[in-house]
């Protein structure tokens, strides 16, 4: 191997050393951090899981606070409740249609 090579190697395995310090020194100090956005997102999925709907908290107004409403859908438990999805032809050709209604019991 020559002797650039080994070099590149070392700085290379240097520099990864580096940042994986880097990152558990971030690791230690933020520890169990979790975003106010997604620590929002995880609120309402709660709230809805528990049967008080959309809302941020329970016994207020539904407001649409989350950014995302299929990430929150996702983080309810999915034994909570039920989609039943239904898809329907229009045109009786045997094409696909799409007229989809999709219900969440």
């Amino acid at each position: 191997m020559p002797a650039d090579s080994r070099r590149d190697t070392s700085l290379f395995l240097a520099g990864l050393l580096v940042a994986i310090a880097i990152l558990a020194v971030h690791i230690v100090q933020y520890g169990n951090f979790i975003a106010d956005d997604a620590g929002i997102t995880f609120a309402y999925a709660k709230n809805l899981a528990r049967g008080d709907g959309l809302v941020l908290n329970p016994g207020t107004d539904p407001v649409e606070g989350y950014s995302n409403a299929t990430y929150t859908a996702t983080a309810v438990d999915p034994e909570v409740y039920t989609v039943r999805v239904r898809a329907r032809n229009g045109c009786g050709a045997g094409l696909p249609s799409n007229d989809v209604v999709v219900t969440i019991q």
